[in-house]
């Protein structure tokens, strides 16, 4: 099935089906666990404004803007309170990241043996509100400059929520080991967010 939907602020997940070797330890590591997320779902990004398909995305190397290549993918939306807006802000929020990377090479950089073994890390609680851990904005701000691909797309969405001045987190229950797994799996049980296609793998190009 060909992707149909695409729109900027959709949560892109690539599913796996070639195997390579970062890819292939992430999916084995996703087997522990009991999130309800595929364990194929290896990767994340956040769908841009702009022709064809870009995402921004957290690798090892920092952040990046990236064209979808020939793939499987599975993409989420969101359905929440201000729909319109948040999706705006958070794409407003991945945008402002990669200014960022361009001014600060090293912003965004994580190692990426520990992204590949994520899955395994126990989670350290979940999140709810917004709170001193998350907040990205002001002199109280606390979150971490080196984030894995799905903690990445978190911070895209609580960024927005901050913006908009929520108070509960439009992606509940997120924690700083979020792999991509787990991050699915929270997309799934959440009743504001919406599975594209019926959850059926959409291939690109």
């Amino acid at each position: 099935m060909a992707i149909t939907h695409f729109r900027p602020g959709d949560i892109v997940f690539t599913v796996d089906r070639t195997g390579t070797i970062m890819h292939t330890v992430i999916s084995s590591a996703q087997i522990f666990g009991d999130s309800p997320g595929h364990r194929g779902s290896v990767h994340a990004g956040l769908a841009l404004q702009g022709p064809g398909y870009a995402v921004a995305e957290s690798v090892g190397s920092g952040l990046r803007r990236k064209n979808l290549g020939q793939g499987d993918y599975r993409i989420y939306c969101y359905r929440g309170p201000m729909q319109k807006e948040m999706r705006e802000a958070a794409v407003w929020a991945a945008e402002g990241y990669l200014a960022q990377r361009q001014l600060d090479d090293s912003y965004g950089k994580y190692d990426k043996v520990k992204g590949a073994l994520s899955p395994l890390r126990p989670a350290s609680g979940g999140k709810n509100a917004i709170d001193d851990s998350n907040r990205q904005f002001g002199e109280d701000a606390k979150a971490p400059r080196k984030f894995f691909c799905s903690n990445f797309v978190f911070r895209c969405y609580a960024a927005a929520a901050e913006m908009m001045g929520m108070q509960n987190l439009p992606i509940p229950d997120s924690h700083p080991q979020l792999s991509p797994r787990d991050l699915e799996g929270l997309l799934i049980r959440s009743p504001i967010w919406h599975v594209r296609n019926n959850g059926n793998v959409m291939s690109h190009p």
